[in-house]
């Protein structure tokens, strides 16, 4: 069982003569609403969902400015970060450590702070502490973040971060060098380029796909604005316009080999295996994208690959369920006799002449339940591993 602020996963093993496995992905209901007092619309986060909008058509890590009006629901303690705006798979002490962009309370006495985590595991912030302004919860703050110079040899990088007409600036060239000792502790004289390539949505109220680190809060106003980029505006005057948040629930794999592609599913290969993805649930879909050869963006990643084919183009099965909450897939080898049969309560999957019955629930946990199995002919039972 896998979860995250949007979804919840359940993978089942099926163990046996004919092994399968069942993945099930289950939308979370959204915890954003709107409210309206006077003549104001905002946007009320749970502290546990996000307003998420896309990044490529808006945002530029190289230079930006974002302002947001936002106003706290609750009292912040120390013992967590609440991100306001986040993008990438990190911010400090949570993710993968590299390519994020971050604001918010980090906890712990620190004021409200913007900062960036570069590829080579670099963090640098700029801080509003409290005893110069704070961020009142009941109040509505006007908070904004610039940034400047990064990903640009010869570049002077800085960061900026405002709260209610209070600035705070870092941009010392070494910090940013890491001169001195860079992160891999060796001994550096000139300052390197600050490289940070995030490649997430654009997260707003909690950061994207991390639990535990949302903010129950108002959102009034957002506003982006990126050299080279759509500026996007953002006051709910028309809800969720452009807010992908609530999306189509999908399924992405990366096989090795993509065999076969068709409606009801798709063949998957690796050397001589060979799997059948099916659905297990009704109302899915299987298409295909092509994910063009991108670098890792790690300190370690080469730019290059010498390896033969190692810059082709992948090919990536996407099995989706469109804008419902719910979707399972089957995954059997090849030369297995497999049959899903929906019904009421969920579905019966017929394995080699041993029919297994799921019950479905819609919402909250589990996803799958299993009933029992039974021998319809030839076969022996199966254990089921969760």
């Amino acid at each position: 069982i896998v979860e995250s602020p949007r979804t919840r996963h359940e993978y089942h093993l099926l163990r046996g003569p004919t092994p399968a496995l069942l993945a099930a992905v289950q939308r979370k209901p959204r915890g954003v609403e709107f409210v309206s007092e006077g003549d104001r619309v905002f946007a009320r986060l749970d502290g546990r969902d996000y307003l998420q909008y896309a990044r490529e058509p808006h945002f530029n890590p190289a230079a930006g400015e974002l302002h947001l009006r936002a106003r706290l629901n609750s009292t912040v303690g120390a013992d967590r970060y609440r991100i306001l705006f986040h993008t990438g798979m990190s911010f400090p002490g949570h993710g993968t450590s590299v390519n994020g962009f971050f604001l918010g309370l980090p906890g712990e006495g620190k004021g409200l702070t913007f900062g960036v985590q570069s590829q080579r595991y670099l963090v640098v912030e700029a801080e509003i502490p409290a005893e110069l302004a704070e961020v009142k919860p009941g109040e509505w703050h006007e908070i904004g973040a610039r940034w400047g110079g990064l990903n640009t040899p010869e570049g002077r990088p800085f960061i900026e971060i405002e709260l209610d007409g209070h600035v705070q600036r870092f941009d010392d060239p070494d910090s940013f060098g890491e001169v001195g000792r860079d992160t891999a502790g060796l001994a550096r004289d000139l300052p390197r380029t600050f490289y940070v390539h995030p490649n997430t949505a654009l997260a707003f109220g909690a950061p994207v796909q991390i639990p535990d680190a949302g903010t129950a809060v108002d959102i009034a106003e957002i506003r982006l604005s990126c050299p080279e980029r759509r500026p996007l505006q953002v006051d709910f005057s028309d809800g969720l316009a452009g807010e992908t948040g609530s999306g189509e629930l999908m399924y992405k794999l990366n096989p090795t080999e993509l065999l076969e592609l068709t409606d009801a599913g798709a063949l998957l290969g690796a050397g001589p295996a060979r799997a059948r993805l099916l659905p297990a649930v009704p109302g899915m879909e299987f298409r295909q994208e092509i994910v063009p050869h991108f670098t890792p963006g790690l300190a370690a990643g080469s730019r290059k690959s010498f390896i033969e084919g190692g810059e082709s183009d992948s090919t990536r099965v996407l099995a989706s369920c469109g804008h419902r909450d719910l979707l399972v897939l089957l995954f059997v080898p090849d030369a297995a006799k497999a049959r899903i049969t929906n019904v009421d309560h969920g579905f019966e999957l017929d394995l080699n002449g041993t029919r297994h019955e799921f019950v479905v629930r819609p919402e909250g946990a589990p996803i799958l339940r299993w009933l029992r199995n039974r021998t319809t002919g030839h076969g022996s039972c199966a254990e089921l591993v969760h």
